[in-house]
């Protein structure tokens, strides 16, 4: 386990994982081709961690995989294209994980999309709900009984300071009766993202599991590829204060640091957290878009509420035993 030192927000993965042993670890990774999932899983390949990686594009998917196997021939590397919309795709990649018959020690929920136009999967979900927080739900419900056989295993759920732009539309999850607001939406299905992890840690932490949320940092990744300026201009209006003229961004070693902080600090075992900056989050009391956590993405009732309204939308139990 990482040990207890000060980090902050250029801390990089490297640092994170100095004298870290995950010999014999098992770690499920969504996101995995490219980006902050990328570094995260080769960040634990490094450590000694076993991967199982999916991602929507098989090409880049594939490559990913293959660089990861060449530069880490002793470990092993499973992959498998995987649409967190459609849970026909989360199935497949379920079936594929068990099949390996593993404890699952680390899961982590990094895959999402951002701010894309109005569109819906098969079953009529609003895609970033249904990408972002539904396919992720069913499929820790999918591996829960693996991720219960591990020790003292953790599901780290890679959410935003987006989640400020909305708490959960309980009645309107999919904007069937108004206007679209890609912002909205976003926030929606980052709030949901956090809650992910809080429900998850409610209901399996007496089996040892641990549930985090982490919001990264501000990241320039594929994650970006729908905003135009005027999207930019449209998000500092929905905040409470002034953005600043400029902003630093992270590069993708300091972004994944804080979902390998997830993985691996050992004073977070047994205490569901909500982390930015590779530490734990101060409540926010405002909409600023710059760091703390609303108190809507932290709400245990929220959180079990927003499981069982996605059991009905999505027509299938999801159970976590």
């Amino acid at each position: 386990m990482a040990q207890i030192a000060s980090y902050g927000p250029e801390t990089a993965s490297h640092e994170i994982m100095r004298g870290v042993d995950l010999s014999g670890r098992f770690a499920v990774i969504t996101g995995g081709s490219g980006g902050l999932g990328y570094e995260t899983a080769k960040s634990l390949i490094a450590a000694g961690a076993d991967v199982f990686i999916g991602a929507r594009t098989p090409g880049k998917l594939e490559e990913a995989a293959a660089a990861l196997r060449a530069e880490f021939p002793q470990r092993f590397v499973g992959y498998l294209p995987l649409d967190l919309a459609e849970l026909e795709s989360v199935d497949a990649f379920a079936d594929a994980v068990l099949a390996l018959d593993r404890p699952i020690d680390r899961f982590i929920a990094n895959a999402g999309i951002m701010a894309c136009p109005l569109e819906r999967n098969s079953l009529g979900l609003e895609l970033q709900l249904a990408t972002n927080y539904v396919g992720h739900a069913a499929l820790v419900s999918r591996l829960a009984s693996a991720i219960c056989k591990a020790d003292k295993a953790r599901v780290i759920a890679v959410t935003s300071s987006g989640h400020h732009f909305s708490g959960i539309r309980f009645e309107d999850p999919n904007f069937e009766n108004g206007t679209y607001d890609k912002w909205v939406a976003y926030g929606q299905s980052k709030t949901a993202s956090a809650l992910l992890a809080l429900k998850v840690h409610r209901a399996l932490s007496p089996y040892g599991v641990t549930g985090i949320a982490v919001h990264p940092g501000f990241i320039q990744t594929d994650l970006m590829r729908h905003l135009s300026r005027d999207d930019y201009v449209a998000m500092q209006s929905r905040t409470d204060i002034e953005l600043p003229k400029t902003r630093t961004y992270k590069n993708v070693e300091q972004g994944a640091a804080t979902s390998l902080f997830a993985a691996t600090a050992a004073e977070l075992e047994g205490q569901f957290a909500y982390l930015e900056d590779c530490g734990i989050a101060p409540p926010a009391e405002r909409r600023d878009t710059l760091n703390g956590v609303m108190a809507w993405a932290t709400d245990p009732q929220a959180a079990d509420e927003l499981w069982a309204k996605v059991e009905v939308l999505a027509h299938r139990p999801m159970p976590l035993t």
